[in-house]
């Protein structure tokens, strides 16, 4: 009540890991999930304990959401309809969380958005709580540690990278939609949302604040609004060619999942890519934007692409398409 003169209040004995507190109950991880009683601060009282390897805790509607990375890397859901007796009724256990005991999670609507730190982005659906299920992931530029989500944006800590913006408008093909690069001057460890900033700690680095009103290209002092960086390709999936719509002035690129260049822009000095990528003559895609067509060859597999296209300002973003041959 006096922001210059904190003082401790009250304190209860308890292993605490994460916590995360509602209008009634203040939720800890302790090795499980307790829930606690804060109506009176003076006299915090544990009610309620569920059973469960729960590190990183969110909570949403009727439901606890814990990461389990103890023995395995998921989430459990927990029950807290009777916050005396919470009950776990569901979890996910997959292989999408192989690496990284760093995770953090967030949930709103019929989903979760997990992070674990060297396996990027994760989103889960919980429309059916008992079996929750992985519908669409993403691997970030760098390690992914804290999440917020906020309208259709995913807001990650991304390690020494800063911070990453992820369109997850539709939430099965998530894309990266903008970022702050710092080159690593300091570890982006946790993010919060208010208004139109995001607020980063980052460890030894301190407190970093910016203004995300606009997603292309995050600057601390920027005051120019950019053209807005989007991707579009159509169809999407497609068999034989697709067409890629981007910035005018973009480098598209077309990659794998391992990471791996396979088509480079229409008149680049890169290397020569393994399929064309031409630059389309027959239609127009709107003032002030380019447009490719890219047309696999025989030595692509169908499978999964990234579509990267970047200015010269260093903002870039993506979009996943799919081949089918």
């Amino acid at each position: 009540s006096i922001p210059d003169y904190p003082y401790e209040l009250s304190s209860y004995p308890s292993d605490c890991g994460d916590l995360f507190m509602d209008s009634l109950y203040l939720y800890v991880t302790t090795g499980g999930v307790e829930i606690m009683d804060i109506s009176n601060p003076e006299y915090p009282e544990g009610i309620g304990y569920c059973s469960c390897y729960g590190q990183d805790i969110f909570s949403f509607n009727n439901f606890i959401f814990t990461t389990a990375t103890m023995f395995s890397f998921g989430v459990e859901l927990i029950d807290k309809t009777i916050p005396s007796s919470p009950i776990l009724v569901g979890e996910y256990h997959g292989s999408f969380y192989e690496y990284g005991y760093k995770m953090d999670i967030f949930a709103i609507g019929n989903y979760v958005y997990l992070t674990c730190e060297d396996s990027g982005l994760g989103i889960i659906d919980i429309s059916e709580p008992t079996t929750p299920s992985l519908i669409s992931s993403l691997v970030t530029p760098r390690p992914a540690y804290g999440v917020f989500v906020v309208d259709s944006y995913a807001y990650i800590a991304a390690s020494d990278y800063g911070l990453c913006v992820i369109d997850v408008s539709n939430p099965y093909y998530p894309y990266i939609a903008g970022y702050y690069n710092w080159d690593g001057v300091a570890v982006a460890e946790k993010v919060y949302i208010r208004g139109q900033y995001a607020y980063v700690a980052a460890l030894t680095g301190g407190l970093y604040i910016f203004d995300i009103s606009h997603f292309s290209g995050i600057s601390e002092s920027e005051t120019k609004i950019p053209k807005k960086l989007v991707i579009s390709a159509y169809p999407n999936p497609f068999n034989s060619s697709c067409a890629i719509t981007a910035l005018a002035g973009a480098d598209v690129e077309i990659y794998n999942l391992r990471g791996n260049v396979i088509v480079t822009p229409f008149g680049s000095a890169k290397a020569e890519p393994l399929s064309p990528l031409s630059r389309g003559t027959g239609r127009s895609a709107g003032e002030g934007q380019g447009f490719f067509i890219w047309t696999p060859d025989k030595s692509i597999s169908s499978g999964i692409y990234l579509v990267r296209a970047t200015m010269d300002d260093g903002r870039t973003t993506e979009r996943k398409i799919v081949y089918l041959r």
